[in-house]
């Protein structure tokens, strides 16, 4: 897999140089026709061609899209139309033919490009993977002892047989034994005294009382 790749790379790496060798004299022989002296003919192809390799790179790491994809677009535009205008003397095929060096220095290098762009997701795939791994070598090295303690979000486990004890509600004493000294006595308590000892409200303070009244009987001293 590795090989073909290579492969692949030197092939589109080969046919992007040659293209771009082509498509660089074209656009010289045209600068120089129109006026510009042999120093600046020599450096305006890298200005259109250079453009398009900068701007996929940029794109290639995100750097201002919308700036990256105008100047795409502007080299492309730029070389085809000084590659189809160095061949316009010879007609609609020589216009033809010298267009297609541009075609095709414009594929070879997003192909190009696009390897390069593939390769650093292989990578940090298999960075991923190594981390796992690493992961998977630091749980080895816990103790089990550690590794079986609970967690907070986990509730700890009854052992099987056993039974979780409940603690029972406390039950409220009844209002016989909370009065047994004043029932012995013959006396009713008052309703305050009832609601403090039975922790009850007035209507139920005046129920209670109403039954410890019955339990004395008619001869009741109030407390």
């Amino acid at each position: 897999m590795q090989i073909a790749r290579w492969a692949t790379g030197l092939a589109v790496l080969a046919v992007a140089t040659i293209a771009a060798i082509v498509s660089y004299t074209h656009i010289q022989t045209l600068a120089l026709s129109h006026g510009y002296t042999p120093g600046t003919a020599g450096l305006l192809p890298f200005s259109v061609d250079g453009l398009i390799v900068a701007s996929s790179l940029a794109l290639a790491n995100g750097a201002r899209a919308w700036l990256a994809r105008t100047g795409l677009v502007l080299g492309v535009l730029a070389t085809v139309a000084a590659n189809v205008a160095f061949g316009a003397r010879f007609g609609l095929v020589g216009e033809i033919i010298s267009a297609w060096p541009a075609g095709a220095f414009l594929v070879s290098s997003e192909i190009l490009l696009s390897l390069l762009r593939a390769r650093p997701v292989a990578d940090e795939a298999g960075q991923a993977v190594v981390h796992e791994a690493d992961e998977d070598q630091a749980d080895d090295d816990i103790p089990a002892r550690v590794l079986s303690m609970p967690t907070r979000d986990e509730a700890p486990k009854t052992p099987t047989g056993t039974r979780a004890t409940r603690t029972a509600p406390k039950r409220k004493p009844s209002p016989e034994r909370v009065f047994a000294a004043d029932i012995e006595a013959g006396r009713v308590p008052s309703l305050r005294a009832v609601k403090e000892g039975c922790h009850v409200g007035t209507d139920k303070a005046r129920e209670i009382r109403e039954q410890l009244l019955a339990l004395v009987g008619n001869e009741a001293v109030a407390a």
